[in-house]
């Protein structure tokens, strides 16, 4: 006789219970939801490992698909009065309803020269400044650490990556001022 293991898994008004029955093959299969009553609204997948005793699995089929950032650029700033260096900076908006963790991301120019942002995140609705020259970093600005310019004056590209290097945003000029607005 093989020991039969199932697993079943129950999802009703967004709550997902696991239940855990050991039975035996043959005659009797014991599948129960709440109330001992057989569960209607499930998707279930099946996984059989095999094995000298078969086991046969099923669970709910709960599909989380991550929603794109809404984090965009907003403003670069790459020829400012005074130093380029020191007044040189990229904000970025979180247009979405929720905070983005952007720690890992990167911002890089039209030459390759990254930006990695430290631990943060982005709260739904507010804005960052990502300045070249060094500081303290806080909620509504970070610091490159640069001592000279690195957006160029006769045009360039900001790009924002996700930690996985997916492309979240671009923003390109082509100089001739003090600044670009990006939407």
């Amino acid at each position: 006789m093989a020991r039969r293991m199932v697993l079943v898994g129950v999802m009703a008004l967004g709550l997902l219970g696991l239940i855990l029955i050991p039975g035996w093959m043959g005659d009797e299969e014991r599948v129960i939801g709440p109330g001992g009553a057989r569960p209607e609204a499930v998707v279930w997948a099946q996984t059989k490992v095999l094995t000298p005793t078969t086991v046969t699995v099923y669970l709910p089929v709960v599909l989380l698909i991550p929603l794109p950032s809404e984090v965009r650029i907003k403003h670069i700033e790459y020829n400012p009065p005074g130093l380029d260096s020191v007044g040189e900076y990229v904000e970025l908006v979180n247009l979405g309803p929720r905070a983005e963790e952007m720690t890992g991301w990167r911002l890089v120019d039209g030459v390759e020269t990254t930006f990695i942002f430290p631990e943060f995140s982005l709260v739904a609705g507010a804005k960052v400044r990502i300045w070249v020259r060094s500081g303290v970093n806080d909620g509504s600005n970070l610091y490159w650490g640069r001592d000279t310019a690195t957006w160029g004056n006769t045009g360039d590209t900001a790009i924002l990556r996700d930690k996985t290097g997916t492309e979240v945003d671009r923003c390109s000029y082509d100089g001739g001022g003090n600044r670009h607005t990006c939407f």
